[in-house]
């Protein structure tokens, strides 16, 4: 599995398990569409994690950019 592979698993994963904090069922939701907003939540959640553990929020979000770009990178080069 390469590394953009990994990320979309636990993209979904993360997904899933938010929805399941509002009572959905394992695969009972669908997460490519995302019609209750947890993505946002997620997002929303991660930036709150780093703001009270003093965490830069912004410069993880940069390096996270960072990791995109190469992953594409690196499905152009295979």
């Amino acid at each position: 599995m390469n590394q953009k592979n990994t990320m979309l698993n636990i993209a979904e994963l993360t997904i899933r398990h938010r929805a399941e904090l509002d009572g959905y069922k394992n695969d009972d939701y669908d997460a490519v569409e995302d019609p209750e907003g947890y993505i946002v939540s997620i997002l929303v959640s991660l930036q709150h994690w780093c703001n009270e553990n003093e965490i830069n929020w912004n410069r993880e979000v940069t390096m996270a950019a960072r990791f995109v770009k190469a992953d594409k990178r690196e499905q152009t080069d295979e």
